[in-house]
């Protein structure tokens, strides 16, 4: 299994991500703890400094 998403599709699903966000009118924090992960964790994804895992991406789909 990758460790790391491809950089297109990564961009592409946080994208989608974030419109879930909007969406659902989420803040970061309010996703984190839905998601079990950390507020720094979810913004640093969101913003590209960390790589998509497959794991983050899972937790993330189970938040939204």
């Amino acid at each position: 299994m990758q460790s790391e998403i491809n950089l297109s599709m990564s961009s592409t699903t946080i994208d989608n991500i974030k419109r879930q966000i909007r969406e659902q009118r989420l803040t970061q924090k309010e996703l984190a703890a839905r998601s079990g992960l950390t507020v720094e964790t979810v913004s640093r994804v969101l913003n590209g400094r960390n790589p998509l895992t497959p794991n983050t991406l899972q937790k993330l789909s189970e938040g939204l």
